[in-house]
């Protein structure tokens, strides 16, 4: 199939954004990439569903354009809309969603109002750091997630991310400190393995021939221990810049080893789930037009979707089960509708006075339910 590419300009706020959506030549994948003044600063890769044809696939890209295009516009319009009534967890999470999609600029000020709205918030500190980081802020990094970690000293993570920005600073000594108390909090952090693995071919590298052969000989193996470490923990790392990087570790090319090991993740992975999770769940809260039941269906496949990959996390499978509530609600209002209508037509059905009547009991209780449960996944 020739490559199909579909493109549009987008104005959101005085910006002027470029999405264009590709399908990849030679593999069944396309991609996508939003523009602005000229720089990506989102760029995403996905597999084709099976059994699709030529035409299949260029109905898919097209129609997943499209849906891009207006999801786009709706977190913009959701980001406002929170503006009018914000709370700190709903500032982190509208910012979490803006980092997860590539807005830093915009990710930064929500996580800075966060703050503003709550000097000690553990996630916005730390997603406040992570933007930084992302922006080339590293010694404001460094701050914001020693701050965090000052607020949370038992999250491995925190220390992941502060090792990283120390890393992109060139401060391998620090960066091995916390990569290590990361590992300390969770000895199966795969990226924090694999990240002070890269911290000893920094020392390779910046020591030169100031190393013996021994010293250089330990660092090197220990670099090698780590990263087959991460790559046991997980397989994703397990990648081609992850081969090269070992091919280049063994044959003492160090500046290359490093580099790419650099390349085997990227400087940030979003938390599984999260921005889908957090998007439905604000759109419930602040959307001017709320949820209907193709926006639910949506929201379950696309966290089946992720389940999928990620079977192991309590949290997506908590979710999921709220969405199927949600979507039960529709079907509950949808039965009631039908009996109210038998109802109209024969005042005196019996079977549709008590089918309605239960009907009704059971709607007030999965509101009940429904209020609870979203509620508690908005604020945290």
């Amino acid at each position: 199939m020739e490559p199909i590419t579909f493109k549009s300009l987008i104005e959101i706020e005085g910006k002027h954004f470029i999405l264009e959506t590709s399908s990849m030549p030679g593999r069944p994948r396309y991609s996508y990439y939003i523009q602005l003044d000229g720089r990506i600063i989102s760029q995403k890769e996905s597999d084709f569903p099976e059994g699709l044809n030529d035409e299949g696939m260029k109905q898919y890209l097209q129609n997943g354009h499209k849906a891009r295009a207006v999801e786009l516009e709706s977190i913009f319009r959701l980001n406002r809309k929170i503006d009018e009534k914000a709370t700190p967890d709903t500032c982190w999470k509208m910012g979490v969603i803006f980092l997860s999609n590539g807005f830093y600029e915009d990710a930064k000020n929500r996580f800075l109002k966060a703050m503003e709205l709550d000097g000690v918030h553990l996630q916005a500190s730390k997603c406040y750091g992570i933007t930084l980081m992302l922006l080339g802020d590293l010694e404001g990094a460094i701050a914001a997630l020693n701050r965090a970690k000052d607020i949370g000293p038992s999250f491995a993570d925190i220390y992941y991310h502060l090792g990283n920005s120390y890393l992109f600073n060139k401060d391998l000594d620090q960066s091995v400190q916390c990569y290590l108390q990361a590992l300390q909090i969770n000895p199966r952090y795969a990226d924090a393995r694999l990240r002070l693995g890269t911290a000893c071919v920094g020392y390779l590298l910046q020591s030169g021939s100031q190393l013996n052969d021994a010293k250089s000989q330990e660092l090197a193996e220990r670099a090698r221990k780590e990263a087959e470490t991460a790559a046991s923990l997980n397989p994703k790392v397990r990648n081609r810049s992850f081969i090269l990087a070992i091919d280049y570790l063994k044959s003492k090319k160090y500046q290359q080893a490093y580099q790419a090991f650099l390349d085997v993740r990227p400087k940030y992975v979003p938390r599984t789930g999260d921005e889908i999770v957090f998007y439905f769940n604000l759109t419930l809260l602040y959307g001017n037009e709320g949820i209907d039941l193709l926006m639910t269906e949506q929201y379950v496949e696309k966290l089946g979707k992720v389940i999928e990959e990620y079977p192991q996390y309590a949290d997506l499978h908590h979710h999921l089960g709220v969405a199927f509530l949600i979507k039960s609600r529709f079907d509950v209002t949808r039965s009631l509708k039908e009996f109210q209508k038998a109802l109209e037509i024969n005042p005196q059905y019996k079977k549709a006075i008590v089918h309605s009547a239960d009907v009704e009991d059971l709607n007030k209780r999965v509101l009940a339910v429904l209020k609870k449960t979203i509620i508690s996944a908005v604020n945290g």
